[in-house]
């Protein structure tokens, strides 16, 4: 797939940076250039023409002068596939038919990529965006202004093929594109007229499905009590508004036990994609039952939490917000509801708090903190 981006984006870049005025030479003679007529065909033979040393030949050999008759809309048709073939599928061979005005300005662009020595899997690619093998193309033209095709062809083999200019008449059909929902991808869809020839680009959007601007659950820490846990989901599109149930559902993992719990959320309706929002579940928090002050120790009860718990962790400082001379001692084991915690500074005022803390995996959850409790030490 990147190799087709990559390909895809190149081709768009050349037109781009391409016009009539690219041709210097052409342009003080194109006066000379064959023109074609309306359901007139005309035989083309496009051979290489990235090399400076067939400049010339490019230079007499791929153009076509058009007098629109009328204002409307041409169908540029080639009626023959562009099918070279490569000794490498990565870099097929590519044409382009470039219509342009007197002034040198793109009108309209027809790409076309071989598909001759690709797979199955690579053409799809293609296909799915929009890329063809024939670089026919409609486009909409004013009357009596008088255009200029040029038909390039990156590979060393001709591309022979008879060209021929139709008046085109739009066939309109409802086309349903679904607006895309993907982690760091969100893209609108819509209902959209378009014709259906391949080869024309006409469209017209006739109900707009807003882009998710946002995704976010209701909440994103929950404390457990053996109960499942499901945060509402919201889903904010572009143009203000909600995206409504009918459009997404939602499935909860791992959202009961103590660790990280997720809410996988996969659209539907006119909207397609699947993404994930994370949320955690801590342990319950012990209470602080009492603090006793010991020489340069202090021991402390709390109690004692069994579900969802693994051991506890016991906090003593000099400040208040625990910043000062700190230490910090674990209880492996959850039946255990009193510690002594040494090696404290004899006289000093300390503030004690206890939390739960519970081992998933290699990471541990804890609760929040007790209530603290201030002691002087002996």
């Amino acid at each position: 797939m990147k190799k087709v981006l990559s390909l895809f984006s190149a081709l768009v870049i050349l037109v781009g940076c391409m016009g009539l005025g690219s041709f210097s030479s052409f342009a003080e003679k194109k006066e000379e250039v064959p023109e074609i007529g309306l359901n007139e065909t005309k035989a083309i033979s496009a051979v290489y023409t990235t090399d400076e040393e067939n400049k010339a030949e490019f230079e007499n050999s791929y153009y076509y002068r058009f007098t629109a008759p009328s204002n409307g809309n041409y169908f540029f048709k080639f009626d023959t596939a562009y099918a070279l073939k490569s000794n490498d599928p990565d870099n097929p061979p590519s044409a382009m038919a470039m219509l342009m005005d007197s002034k040198g300005n793109m009108a309209e662009v027809g790409i076309a990529v071989s598909f001759a020595s690709l797979d199955a899997q690579t053409v799809a690619d293609y296909k799915a965006y929009g890329v063809k093998n024939n670089p026919s193309f409609v486009a909409e033209l004013k009357a009596d202004n008088t255009y200029f095709l040029a038909v390039t062809n990156d590979s060393e083999q001709k591309y022979v093929t008879n060209l021929k200019i139709e008046k085109h008449t739009h066939t309109i059909v409802k086309q349903t594109r679904k607006a895309e929902v993907v982690s760091g991808y969100n893209s609108e869809g819509g209902i959209y007229s378009i014709c259906s020839n391949s080869y024309c680009t006409y469209e017209k959007l006739d109900e707009e499905f807003p882009a998710a601007q946002s995704v976010s659950i209701s909440k994103t820490k929950y404390t457990y009590d053996g109960k499942a846990k499901k945060p509402a989901v919201a889903i904010a599109l572009a143009n203000g508004k909600k995206l409504s149930r009918a459009n997404y559902s939602v499935k909860y993992l791992n959202n009961t036990k103590v660790g990280k719990a997720s809410a996988v959320i996969t659209f539907k309706g006119n909207y397609t994609g699947k993404l994930s929002k994370s949320f955690t579940i801590i342990p319950k928090k012990t209470e602080l039952v009492k603090a006793t002050p010991r020489k340069k120790a202090v021991t402390v009860k709390y109690k004692k939490r069994k579900a969802q718990v693994t051991g506890y962790e016991i906090q003593c400082a000099t400040n208040k917000k625990f910043t000062k001379n700190k230490k910090t001692t674990l209880v492996k084991k959850n039946k255990t509801t009193t510690k002594t915690v040494k090696g404290l500074k004899s006289k000093k005022v300390y503030y004690v708090r206890v939390r739960t803390y519970k081992n998933v995996g290699s990471k541990k959850y804890y609760s929040s903190w007790t209530k603290t409790a201030q002691v002087r030490v002996k």
